[in-house]
């Protein structure tokens, strides 16, 4: 018996001594190791991760910790940049915590488990030759054999550690001038699923120093990076949207202003090839898109969607072909951008398909507060037009069964014009039935107008129409008003347009009239200035 009491006896002092030689382990954990210099450690660990990366490391300080999980701290941990791309350090963070595997203590082989980098500061350099500078980083990261990061047991092989940093910046720069752009609040994540594939995730706020921008929504990446002998041919599979961005914020970080347009913008792109070249599947949503200063009845929603090919390291977009569905019909737009930072450069083809000349007109408001919103149309309009560098924009364009009414009053009824390239051929004006249309002379000065249309009918109250001729380019440069017409109609008309303030002297009080108007646009201001030769009243107006 008294064997059998004696067994309990030596298994409860036993648990007894483990227990306390555990709280002995924790004590020391937390208040001797602390203590323990690992200071004179620091330039070992600065040179094995100079090693890894390629780049010179400089660490103030080094600090061991044990809870929650064994690890150090680094302090003012900066990664030097290469001559090539300037003298400011590629990375610099305040503090650097690397977690450390349990399992590698055992083993006297330390392995870290992860890396988080708080607070860091990136500077991405593009040098005047192409090449930037996280190149020769992520080349040099693809010699460096490592397991994947969530292997369970360790290897011949180091696991590689789960990178992440919070609350970073990414600035740009070119060459050594640092460029406003710049992304705040980071979060970023690096790791090895596979030993040859990375895998990496970004989120954070698109931002320009020079402006006072905000609200600029949230840019996300996410994908995968594979190794390769050469940066052009790091095989890539990338995803990324822009979204809930504010269309006047945003407008102040691409442009530095605001472009006065209000509304959300969400853009996207998958890219999936190498840095060299890859197929670009891109989209573009715009909601409730109009003017800061006008709240139109039916905001605009658009959808563009886009496939190309980028070569030469995304510089050169070729096999451009984008669609956007609009009402019954659709915009096409196709062709090659040899260098995004020369676009003016760009061969361009634009097309449309039955679009209704109402939704064109509703873009005009949206884009210009010189398009009174008081205007309604009504038919369609297809359209071929090209642009080059040398020759500008070229082609047709057809308004079929177009009207135009405003203040009840349907101003142009049932035509069809075609606008075509003077440059080319001469311009025809398709007119009511039984009219002979008239060729405009597309010689001499006419040249310089890309577009032209000629006889169009205008009912501005006499009792036939008068007929608008017109040219333009970039905007319409040249109109021309003859034949009969109502001069208060014709008036408060011609205040629903840019043209109104300069016509209304030319007219007279009240009464009919025959109307001989130009009006040319100048660069001056007012943009246009119109002139009369007016021939007297042919009919007093009658009173009632």
């Amino acid at each position: 018996m008294s064997e059998i009491g004696a067994q309990p006896k030596r298994s409860r002092r036993r648990r007894i001594a483990m227990a306390l030689g555990l709280i002995v382990l924790v004590l020391v954990a937390i208040f001797a190791l602390p203590l323990i210099n690992v200071g004179r450690y620091r330039l070992r660990v600065a040179q094995s991760i100079s090693e890894a990366i390629g780049r010179p490391v400089h660490i103030d300080n080094i600090t061991l910790s044990m809870l929650p999980t064994p690890g150090f701290t680094l302090e003012n941990f900066v990664i030097s940049e290469d001559p090539e791309f300037g003298a400011e350090p590629v990375m610099r963070a305040n503090q650097v915590h690397v977690t450390l595997r349990l399992s590698s203590l055992w083993r006297r082989k330390l392995e870290a488990s992860s890396i988080s980098l708080t607070e860091p500061s990136v500077n991405l350099v593009r040098a005047e030759n192409g090449r930037w500078n996280l190149q020769g980083i992520l080349m040099h990261a693809t010699q460096v054999d490592a397991a994947p990061t969530a292997q369970p047991k360790a290897g011949a092989k180091p696991r590689f550690p789960y990178i992440e940093a919070t609350s970073a910046r990414v600035n740009l720069k070119l060459g050594n001038e640092k460029t406003p752009f710049s992304l705040t609040e980071a979060e970023f994540a690096l790791w090895l699923p596979n030993p040859d594939e990375w895998r990496i995730r970004l989120e954070a706020h698109p931002s320009r120093t020079d402006t006072d921008a905000s609200d600029t929504g949230v840019l996300r990446v996410e994908g995968t990076l594979k190794h390769a002998d050469s940066f052009s041919q790091v095989p890539i599979d990338l995803h990324g949207v822009w979204t809930k961005a504010q269309l006047g914020e945003t407008s102040k970080v691409l442009t530095g202003a605001d472009a006065g347009l209000r509304g959300t913008l969400e853009w996207g792109a998958n890219v999936k090839g190498t840095f060299s070249e890859s197929n670009v599947q891109t989209w573009i949503k715009l909601e409730g898109l109009r003017r800061a200063e006008f709240f139109p009845a039916q905001p605009i929603s658009a959808e563009i969607r886009c496939g190309l090919r980028a070569t030469n390291r995304f510089l050169t977009l070729d096999d451009v072909k984008c669609e956007a569905p609009v009402d019954a019909g659709a915009v096409a737009l196709g062709g090659r951008i040899e260098d995004v930072r020369e676009p003016e450069k760009a061969a361009i083809q634009l097309g449309l398909r039955q679009v209704a000349a109402d939704t064109l007109l509703n873009w005009g408001k949206v884009a210009s507060s010189r398009v009174s919103p008081q205007w309604t149309a009504s038919g369609t309009v297809d359209a071929d037009l090209t642009y080059g560098a040398a020759s500008g924009w070229k082609g047709h364009l057809t308004a079929n069964k177009l009207g135009l009414s405003a203040k009840n009053n349907e101003v142009i009824k049932d035509q069809t014009v075609e606008l075509t390239d003077v440059a080319v051929t001469p311009v025809v004006f398709k007119g009511r039935p039984g009219r002979k249309p008239e060729m405009s002379n597309p010689q001499g000065d006419l040249r310089r107008y890309a577009f032209t249309f000629d006889r169009l009918p205008v009912e501005l109250g006499g009792e036939d129409p008068a007929q608008v001729s017109g040219r333009f380019d970039s905007h319409l440069s040249l109109i021309q008003i003859t034949g009969e017409a109502d001069a208060t109609k014709t008036r408060d008309l011609a205040a629903l347009t840019p043209l109104g303030d300069q016509i209304d002297p030319l007219l007279p009080k009240d009464g009919s009239t025959q109307l001989n108007l130009s009006c040319q646009h100048s660069n001056t201001t007012p943009p246009f200035t119109c002139a009369t030769n007016v021939v007297p009243p042919a009919r007093v107006a009658r009173r009632r």
